[in-house]
């Protein structure tokens, strides 16, 4: 996980979003995201906090309650702008912290490397202290013992390495080894390209503009972040999405990824910025060269599934009372209104039309997708939102048509069992004839899959013995009834 919240101001900014909290108000909306975080990521997993100095004080006892303080890997500092502000009685911040931590020990980290600054040079090769292990060496079919008080700093394997690389070198130097014998010559390595990164990651920009987004975090320091702890095929998880980095950059490293952002940019610079990215995005880190490799015209592509999830306010716009004047004399006071609610409002399709479901795929609620103007009219995915209350594990989507009519088949897998989940178009008006042909197009679409469970809505005379295997029919709306009350 990496997230970059709110930075949590003196003042309002010129954000897309509100940076101006009370600490304790700052506080609380990091604690119970962060603890849901934490279930989501598994045992080996790590997660990066960005902050600046306005929050540090908060973020790192937070993390240390919900990650516990033996899980905390790093304060990294990371390089904040070059833009320099109005001279004031302060010096301007320039640096801004990335909290690094594990959720269990079994987390590891793969070895970073950058260029070297300085010049590379020839080095003698050994290091303080003496260490049995690497007293002696051979090189050339010479024997070379380390001198007092020292020992080499390469093993064997590692100087035949270094050898093939053409970075193992002997020079006349004198020396006195540990043994007391004296050397006329000693060997000698040239330095890497590169030097392992460490916690100071000033080295690269923390921030871009290619967005138009001004709090945008740079690809190159996701890169650098997913690429230390994560492998190709991983899931990466931002829930202060912003302008989309994170999940744009997991996306060219070959990263599974999951965003989530509740502003109104995510219309205007996430949705836009993924586009692009799925049909080859040239900018950022799209210029690196191990990243072409991997991440170029020819191999970009995918696909990515967005969601807009039902929010309090939606839940109220989709409320919808039927008119009963017999009840009317009985609402005399606030105990008999709450009592008769859900009397009244069980037509309401907020609640579960389940008439409306004779056409799963038109049902519809009006959704808030603006923070202004009114309510809009749109189809909710009614299937998916099923699945995901009944916890299945999908393997397969197909659509198919018979008569007329639209099916949709969804298998999968729960407690080692197979489920298959059929949504179609039904009416009341159906003969028998239409039952028995119903029927028949489901057994045969279900039989290469074999389930042990199947789960259909509305009337079907679908039965435990499918192709000569028992199995359990269930009924989506009474299903749907039991998990909505449960979640």
């Amino acid at each position: 996980i990496y997230i970059d919240p709110p930075f949590n101001k003196e003042q309002d900014a010129d954000f897309l979003y509100n940076v101006k909290y009370k600490d304790s108000t700052w506080a609380s909306m990091l604690e119970n995201r962060l603890r849901l975080g934490r279930e989501m990521l598994s045992e080996r997993s790590s997660i990066f906090v960005r902050c600046d100095y306005n929050g540090n004080w908060i973020v790192r006892p937070l993390m240390n309650e919900i990650f516990g303080a033996e899980n905390f890997r790093n304060e990294i500092t990371i390089r904040k702008s070059n833009i320099q502000g109005p001279i004031t009685v302060r010096f301007n911040p320039a640096i801004e912290s990335l909290f690094f931590y594990s959720k269990t020990d079994l987390a590891r980290i793969n070895p970073q490397y950058k260029e070297r600054e300085s010049k590379r040079s020839w080095i003698d090769m050994h290091s303080p202290k003496e260490n049995p292990r690497n007293h002696q060496i051979k090189i050339e079919n010479q024997l070379f013992v380390a001198p007092k008080g020292r020992h080499w700093t390469f093993s064997q394997e590692t100087v035949n390495r270094l050898i093939k690389e053409g970075r193992i070198r002997i020079v006349d130097k004198e020396y006195t080894d540990i043994f007391g014998e004296k050397h006329l010559k000693i060997p000698q390595y040239l330095m890497s390209e590169a030097s392992i990164i460490d916690s100071n990651w000033t080295d690269i920009p923390g921030y871009s503009q290619t967005q138009s987004f001004q709090t945008e975090n740079s690809e190159i320091l996701l890169k650098r972040v997913i690429e230390s702890t994560s492998n190709r095929g991983d899931l990466v998880m931002d829930f202060f999405l912003g302008s989309g980095t994170t999940t744009a950059v997991a996306h060219k490293l070959g990263r599974k990824w999951i965003g989530v952002e509740m502003g109104e940019h995510f219309w205007t610079v996430v949705l836009p910025r993924m586009k692009k990215v799925l049909a080859y995005d040239k900018s950022g880190i799209s210029k690196e060269q191990d990243v072409k490799e991997t991440y170029n015209e020819k191999t970009a592509g995918g696909f990515f599934k967005y969601q807009v999830l039902e929010q309090y306010e939606d839940s109220l716009d989709n409320i919808e009372l039927t008119e009963n004047p017999k009840l009317q004399e009985l609402f005399k006071d606030e105990y008999l209104l709450k009592y008769f609610l859900n009397f009244e409002t069980k037509e309401s399709p907020y609640l579960l039309n389940i008439d409306m479901l004779k056409n799963p795929f038109a049902y519809k609620l009006k959704v808030n997708l603006s923070e202004v103007g009114e309510p809009t009219e749109a189809v909710i995915d009614i299937p998916e939102t099923f699945v995901y209350l009944l916890g299945l594990k999908v393997d397969k989507i197909k659509t198919r048509t018979d008569n007329g009519r639209k099916y949709l088949f969804i298998l999968g897998g729960k407690d080692s069992q197979s489920y298959a989940v059929v949504f179609r178009e039904y009416s009341d008006e159906w003969t028998e004839d239409d039952f028995i042909k119903d029927k028949q197009f489901i057994k045969q679409e279900l039989e290469p899959w074999q389930p042990s469970i199947v789960y259909v809505n509305g009337q079907c005379t679908l039965t435990s013995d499918f192709n000569g295997a028992q199995i359990e029919v269930r009924n989506i709306e009474d299903s749907f009834k039991k998990l909505m009350e449960g979640a």
